[in-house]
């Protein structure tokens, strides 16, 4: 099954979304301004992982001994 991550346009064009933005009183500006910073961080923290170097990595045969 493959998955499908929704886009801000989509999120904002939804349905079910609206009512429940609606029902919680939160304008479509709101919104987009939330899903907007929550995708920056999400792409700044996905940036500042970094891979082990080879140096650092644990041998799990040495780190018994």
């Amino acid at each position: 099954m493959r998955h499908h991550e929704m886009t801000i346009a989509e999120i904002l064009n939804d349905p079910l979304i609206r009512q429940m933005m609606q029902a919680d009183r939160v304008s479509l500006e709101q919104m987009e301004k939330l899903l907007a910073q929550a995708a920056t961080r999400q792409s700044v923290s996905k940036h500042f992982q970094r891979v082990p170097q080879a140096a650092e990595r644990v041998d799990p045969v040495r780190a018994r001994a």
